[in-house]
């Protein structure tokens, strides 16, 4: 399906670059691919998997616009795709950060991948990292400070075992902003975190 990849590939580099309502029109070019005149099974398997594509990457674009009112659609759909959980949740948690609604509903559905810092094998670590940092944000959004500063500690554990620098710079950046709130252990987890970086570099 050569013809529905274009639009996915184009459609997913506009999502990227924050061009929501452009990647909109590319994926309406392959949400329904039925009308290709011939068909064999393995041709109407890929009509079906570039329709949910669409479905799941629409859910996400109608989020990150502001529209609250998929939410629980969205919720329902990743239910029904476990595989897609991981993915779903980072980016709901994305645009809940950016427009400020509340997803504990949502989190407390997922608790498997929404607490359990160990699962990192069930997911790509960039889907892992995305979602913790995101979670991170939202807990102090919440004003949920000690929450905030635990996961984004894990964060920035995991962006420097990756070798992931400029999630390192990032996490370390978010931390010192909050680091007034952090408990004295937590404040020599990080300064611990960060004499090991510098072992790292001699």
């Amino acid at each position: 399906m050569y013809y529905g990849q274009s639009y996915l590939i184009k459609s997913a580099a506009l999502f990227k670059q924050g061009y929501y309502e452009k990647a909109k029109q590319y994926i309406e070019g392959y949400e329904d691919l039925s009308w290709f005149e011939v068909l064999d099974e393995q041709g109407k398997k890929e009509v079906e998997k570039f329709r949910l594509w669409a479905k799941a990457n629409t859910y996400c674009i109608e989020l990150l616009l502001g529209n609250v009112s998929v939410l629980d659609e969205y919720t329902n759909y990743l239910a029904e795709h476990p595989n897609e959980i991981p993915t779903g949740l980072a980016r709901i948690m994305e645009a809940a950060n950016a427009h400020g609604f509340s997803i504990e509903h949502i989190l407390e559905r997922f608790p498997e991948f929404s607490t359990d810092n160990n699962k990192v094998e069930i997911v790509r670590i960039e889907q892992h990292f995305r979602f913790h940092y995101q979670k991170a944000i939202y807990a102090f959004n919440q004003q949920h400070f000690a929450e905030g500063l635990e996961t984004l500690l894990y964060c920035l554990s995991l962006s420097i075992s990756n070798k992931e620098h400029s999630e390192t710079v990032l996490c370390a950046a978010q931390l010192l902003q909050y680091l007034n709130y952090a408990s004295d252990s937590q404040k020599e987890q990080f300064a611990n975190i960060m004499k090991g970086v510098l072992k790292g570099e001699n």
